[in-house]
């Protein structure tokens, strides 16, 4: 994979690694953005784009040189983490989500009474190269059951939108289906209290 100067000087400015670029060439749009994804990298090097005749993206196709802006999500989303699934019997609701910390992640929903519960406890986690986006399709692939649930921090009202009131099977199925070929690194962890939580929402 060649960089031009104006390229490295680019991703250094950015504090991209050269490790978080993928070299898509000779492969189609397919092929990249599916083994970009697998390897948890951010920007891949690619065609020129129309505007500039820039050569970094986006996994999405989107000239990062063109419009930095394309590169907060992937700072959030595309960076590796734990996705989890946390539960609260109070609220018969279940929440996925991601994060850095997942050890002190249940205890911080419960201090900050998430969606005005605090009887949060972790009922599952994994390891993933991109966990928040993987966050975010397994969301969407549940819909918007429980989601927007109102609740108050800090005296101001907030809305809990990674809240689902559905069945922890259901939430665990959608996090496989939003794998996408990601690379899961290590065992994937299980709660024993998993099945308190396997209701199914009312009809």
């Amino acid at each position: 994979m060649e960089l031009t100067l104006d390229e490295r000087a680019f991703l250094a400015h950015h504090g991209i690694p050269l490790s978080a670029v993928f070299d898509a060439s000779g492969l189609s749009k397919s092929e990249w953005r599916e083994r970009a994804r697998a390897e948890g990298k951010p920007v891949i090097i690619g065609s020129p784009c129309a505007r500039g005749g820039h050569r970094l993206r986006t996994r999405s196709g989107h000239c990062v040189q063109c419009d930095s802006s394309k590169l907060a999500y992937h700072r959030r989303h595309g960076k590796p983490g734990w996705v989890y699934v946390a539960g609260s019997l109070r609220g018969k609701v279940v929440k996925i989500g991601s994060t850095e910390n997942v050890r002190d992640r249940e205890r911080s929903l419960c201090a900050e009474a998430y969606a005005g519960l605090d009887d949060w406890e972790m009922l599952f986690h994994l390891y993933l190269p991109n966990a928040g986006e993987v966050e975010l399709r397994a969301l969407a692939l549940l819909g918007a059951a429980g989601a927007g649930l109102a609740y108050a921090k800090e005296g101001r009202s907030q809305k809990a939108s990674e809240v689902r009131r559905c069945s922890t099977a259901e939430a665990l199925q959608a996090i496989y289906d939003a794998l996408d070929g990601a690379r899961i690194e290590g065992d994937p962890w299980l709660s024993k209290r998993n099945g308190l939580y396997d209701w199914r929402p009312p009809r």
